[in-house]
């Protein structure tokens, strides 16, 4: 992962109290809205009921202590990725409704990850590529969702040999 210099000089600086955590959206087209996970708790959202988490390109993060495991450079593709959280509340909903929302849906859910700093909250310093949840499980106090990589380097290629009777949008009729 490469951070900014600024965020290098700011991370080996000795108290500085600045930290790297990560911001998640998952989104899926049955959802209401998007869900938003903070990894850190930067600020309060709401003094009622008492919210806290990270304000981030006008949108609100929910601080929930999630963990995410990065995908790793595997051969022949792009690797998986696992993000584990809590069963928590929706601010406003029950304590159930956030697994509710996500065992009644149907395809993969898409997952956005970001690493960002305390030093600049809108700015993220690495943000890995989209992530589409391919197993989701739950064990009664955690949701875990194993990610896979979606990338165009993991796509077969089409052909080696471009002919006009195989694949004649690729040439000028004449």
């Amino acid at each position: 992962m490469t951070f900014t210099a600024a965020a290098r000089a700011e991370a080996e600086a000795l108290s500085s109290g600045e930290v790297a955590f990560e911001l998640v959206t998952i989104t899926h087209p049955d959802l209401a809205g998007p869900i938003r996970l903070a990894g850190a708790a930067i600020s309060v959202l709401s003094a009622d009921p008492y919210i806290l988490g990270v304000t981030s390109g006008g949108e609100d993060f929910f601080f929930v202590p999630f963990e995410f495991k990065a995908p790793e450079e595997a051969e022949g593709g792009g690797g998986t990725a696992t993000l584990a959280f809590p069963v928590w509340t929706l601010p406003g909903g029950d304590v159930a409704d956030v697994a509710a929302a996500l065992r009644g849906l149907v395809g993969p859910l898409s997952v956005a990850v970001s690493v960002f700093t305390t030093l600049d909250v809108d700015t993220p310093e690495e943000t890995f590529p989209p992530l589409a949840a391919r197993v989701a499980g739950m064990d009664g106090e955690r949701i875990t969702l194993e990610l896979a990589a979606e990338t165009l380097a993991t796509e077969p290629l089409g052909g080696v040999i471009y002919r006009p009777g195989l694949y004649p949008g690729l040439f000028e009729s004449r």
